[in-house]
């Protein structure tokens, strides 16, 4: 799957460059499967849900934003993201 990962988002990896490149994805019909079929298992849906939401709520402009937030309130939008709950 790290391996995947790197050849497609170039030689600079990220969890941006990564993020962003799934969101370029998500004109893929069916990101889910495709993710299934690269061996990501049961995280494809949680992985295909959160990027779909992080791009609704403005990709890497509300990523980008959350560096202006007090870790509380950080932490509460991180967790707003389908799959992203606190650690137990």
């Amino acid at each position: 799957m790290s391996k995947w990962l790197v050849e497609q988002s170039g030689t600079h990896v990220s969890y941006t460059s990564i993020l962003l490149y799934l969101i370029d994805l998500l004109e893929v019909k069916d990101l889910e499967s495709k993710l299934r079929k690269l061996s990501f298992g049961y995280r494809a849906g949680y992985i295909a849900k959160a990027v779909k939401y992080i791009d609704e709520q403005g990709g890497e402009e509300w990523l980008n934003n959350m560096r202006n937030l007090s870790y509380p309130e950080a932490k509460i939008q991180l967790q707003s993201i389908p799959g992203i709950g606190p650690k137990v």
